[in-house]
Parts: C-alpha cells; structure tokens; sequence
C-alpha cells in the first residue's frame, strides 16, 4: 500500500504566557463591557456618580410651568442642552456623570404647555427629556442640590429664554 505523509505541524500542548494574557484581557473586557451595559456597574464608580432623586412640576402665573430636579450633589455647572422641533417640540437637558435613583422615569403632566418629562439613563450619562406642545424658551436655575427649569411663552428655543444662576 503506498505511504502518504502530510505536512501537519504539532500542536504546541501548553499556549504562551503571552497568548493567554491577550485572551484573559479579551475576556475581562467583553464580561466588562456586558456588565456596564446591564446596569451592574461597580459600586465604587456608581458612588462618585451625581444621582437625580426626584422630579416635580407646577404650573405658574402667566402659562409658565417649572419643573424641579432634585440631585444627590449640587450640581458644578448647569446642563448642557438642545431643542428639537421636529417631529415634535422638545427641550433636552444633558446630565454626564449622573445617575437616575428614582423609580420614576416617565412623568405624564399635560400642563399647559408641557406633556411629559422622560429621564433616560445610559451608562454614566442621563438625559432629561421634556415634551412641549409647542415652541417654548426656558431658564435654568441652580439653587443648593436643585435645578428648576421655567419653561416661557413667547420664546423660542434655548438661547432666547436661558438664563442661569449659581448657587
């Protein structure tokens, strides 16, 4: 019978030191990042995080309506923020480096000119979404662990009504 040989290289038993500190750095990456995005962040970091604890509303004279953010810390600078006015009015406000603590996350006002207020949370990072019938402009006001939103006929967006105040 004839003989075929194949050029087959060994299988090393054992893998470098190497190889097997790129795989466990691969897989303690990937379990990481599953982790982080399924909300089971270390306490540690959850800790330094800034937290909203609670959200109120009222209605105000004149068709204004203010709505209160309440923060574990007082806050260093106010939120950032954007409106939207398509496909439908809406103020953002931008929150890095804070969590959401409250059950509370979608909150249905229709109260003059404001629907509802929506917190989202992703990572480290949340938003404060409000839904507008219309157009609207609003301030900003930081007193202690507080923010407080006006929201203001007769403006539009947020450079003509924002003002801010530090505490």
């Amino acid at each position: 019978s004839p003989h075929c040989e194949r050029n087959v290289e060994p299988t090393p038993s054992r893998r470098a030191p190497t190889e097997v500190l790129k795989l466990a750095w691969i897989v303690w990456g990937l379990l990481g990042a599953a982790l982080a995005g399924h909300g089971a962040a270390p306490a540690i970091a959850q800790s330094t995080l800034n937290a909203i604890e609670r959200v109120d509303y009222a209605a105000l004279h004149g068709g204004k309506v203010a709505v209160r953010v309440e923060l574990r810390h007082a806050l260093k600078q106010p939120p950032t923020g954007f409106t939207v006015f398509h496909p439908a009015a809406r103020i953002v406000l931008e929150f890095p480096g804070t969590a959401v603590v409250t059950q509370q996350r979608a909150i249905q006002i229709d109260s003059g000119m404001l629907r509802s207020v929506h917190l989202v949370q992703q990572g480290s990072h949340t938003r404060l979404v409000m839904n507008l019938v219309r157009r609207v402009g609003y301030e900003t006001v930081i007193e202690g662990t507080s923010l407080t939103i006006v929201l203001e006929r007769g403006q539009t967006g947020a450079a003509g009504g924002r003002i801010e105040y530090f505490a």
